[in-house]
């Protein structure tokens, strides 16, 4: 006999990776830290995913770009509001990350 034809289990809703909460930051100090951008963005924007990106030179030199991942849309959405925000004596820029194709 022929199995029995069951319904679909209904579909679980979507997750969202959190790579799609990414943002790009620019202008960073070259005193910059992942503790401290990951405790100065959790403080204004909300929770943070792992840790910050912070590009360096060969040396170990910050060369002012890196990334950050936020928990949710609203989180990165509070922070590309705040570029031109004051981090360490300097203005930073802030700007949802874009993956390249």
């Amino acid at each position: 006999p022929a199995a029995p034809v069951r319904a679909p289990a209904a579909a679980a809703p979507p997750v969202v990776p959190a790579a799609e909460h990414k943002a790009c930051l620019k202008y960073l100090p070259t005193s910059t830290t992942e503790g401290d951008l990951k405790a100065f963005f959790e403080r204004l924007c909300g929770p943070v995913v792992g840790t910050p990106q912070i590009l360096r030179a060969p040396n170990g030199k910050v060369k002012g770009m890196g990334w950050i991942v936020f928990a949710s849309r609203e989180s990165l959405d509070r922070a590309v509001a705040r570029t031109e925000t004051e981090y360490n004596g300097k203005k930073i820029g802030v700007s949802e990350a874009t993956t390249k194709r």
